[in-house]
């Protein structure tokens, strides 16, 4: 059940966003970075990591410039994600257990809280640096000053691990955003 369950979050996910956006990528890179950070990552972690930006396939938000790191968008973020892929679990017949945790998982993946939220939200920052992700706002979001999204990325960063995968990633992604 756990490995058709992931493959149909996989499928949703694809499913959920138009062609050309680099957020299905950014979802599996961070669930990667989740399985290189914690490699015995259970599967709420793991589906955590694939949907933790789902509502951004179905809400669309003007993001004032200084907003980006700030409630109530994180927190607005953060809660209808974990609402989206909540509803999907119960709808797929997953455990009451395991939506319960993914939701709990999702709902923090920007600020973090415990072990596994943490992991979640340095996994998304890793992700962030790994991908192409400053290009794309830069791109799709000229309203979000690149520096500070830059900076927040990579100082919300919890584990020393993560840091010092991020950290020469970080200063590529600076030295690409005074290009841009």
């Amino acid at each position: 059940m756990n490995e058709a369950l992931i493959q149909k979050v996989s499928e949703f996910i694809n499913e959920s966003f138009p062609a050309g956006r680099n957020t299905p990528t950014h979802l599996q890179i961070t669930a990667d970075c989740v399985k290189e950070l914690k490699p015995k990552a259970d599967v709420a972690l793991i589906i955590a990591a694939l949907s933790h930006d789902i509502d951004r396939g179905f809400v669309k938000r003007h993001i004032a410039e200084d907003q980006f790191n700030k409630q109530p968008y994180l927190k607005d973020h953060q809660e209808s994600s974990a609402n989206i892929i909540s509803e999907f679990l119960r709808k797929n017949d997953a455990d009451e257990e395991l939506v319960k945790r993914v939701w709990h998982l999702v709902s923090k993946h920007e600020e973090g809280g415990d072990e596994d939220q943490n992991i979640l939200k340095d996994a998304d920052s890793l992700s962030f640096f790994r991908g192409r992700n400053v290009e794309s706002i830069a791109r799709n979001h000229p309203e979000i000053p690149l520096k500070p999204k830059i900076a927040w990325m990579y100082e919300r960063i919890t584990s020393d691990k993560a840091k010092e995968l991020a950290k020469p990633l970080y200063e590529k992604a600076l030295k690409l955003a005074e290009q841009l």
